[in-house]
């Protein structure tokens, strides 16, 4: 089984911690950087939501890292038959010890803030390394007024930081006009080390999906657009192809 501890960028010398979305790695010199805080960012439809729990499933899968999943906006059993359909077999993984699933409903985010506590215990005693929270903008939501909102979203993101894990925090973008822009719609995901934009475009009568690092830290990445697609073994991305033909 691969350590992800033994993964360094070439350019920095940094561990690096796969992403489990394939194709994606080697866009960003073998995976996120460890004990770093990422943002995915993207428009309904997106795939957000896979692309988190692929991180984390895979995580505790394929390179036997200890996962949390965090939801605010589908049940387990909703989980659970969704990703089933990619062959994530949530209950297994669960019943390892490797990975760990906490589900609220948009109207519970009170009793995730309530549970922090003791979510930050769990991830200390099962030594967990990876977390996904799904997703900063329905949590944000709970809060009445803007000034609050920013305070609370940055107080969470402050509290990820500080647990030793490597974080992705999926977000709700608007995307502007033209696909290049996507920046003008960020808020608090500027505090992250990395961002990942997902796009969903429609051509015709379809929409193509594609995906670009908007900025990673200490990271030679790659400046492209490229392709993106939902198979039913999950999230794939091509790094060699063009969006754009």
């Amino acid at each position: 089984m691969e350590n992800t501890i033994k993964r360094k960028s070439a350019f920095t010398g940094i561990p690096r911690v796969p992403s489990g979305v394939f194709g994606l790695d080697d866009m960003m010199e073998g995976g996120f950087e460890k004990n770093s805080l990422n943002f995915v960012c993207g428009e309904s439809g997106s795939g957000k939501t896979l692309f988190a729990m692929q991180f984390a499933f895979l995580g505790a899968q394929k390179y036997n890292d200890n996962s949390l999943f965090i939801t605010l906006e589908e049940t387990k059993e909703d989980l659970r038959r969704r990703m089933g359909r990619f062959g994530f077999d949530l209950t297994a993984q669960e019943a390892s010890g490797k990975l760990f699933i906490y589900s609220y409903s948009p109207k519970e985010v009170n009793k995730f803030i309530e549970d922090l506590p003791s979510i930050e215990a769990l991830i200390k005693k099962n030594k967990i390394s990876r977390i996904a929270f799904d997703s900063l903008t329905t949590y944000s939501l709970f809060f009445d007024s803007a000034s609050r909102r920013t305070i609370e979203t940055i107080s969470l993101i402050d509290k990820f930081r500080k647990l030793d894990c490597t974080v992705l925090i999926t977000s709700d973008l608007k995307i502007p006009s033209k696909i290049l822009e996507a920046e003008e719609g960020l808020g608090n995901e500027h505090l992250a080390d990395s961002i990942i934009s997902l796009y969903s475009i429609r051509r015709g009568d379809i929409r193509d999906l594609g995906l670009e690092i908007i900025k990673m830290r200490g990271t030679n990445h790659s400046r492209k657009i490229v392709p993106m697609r939902i198979v039913p073994t999950g999230m794939i991305v091509y790094p060699d192809m063009p969006f754009i033909k």
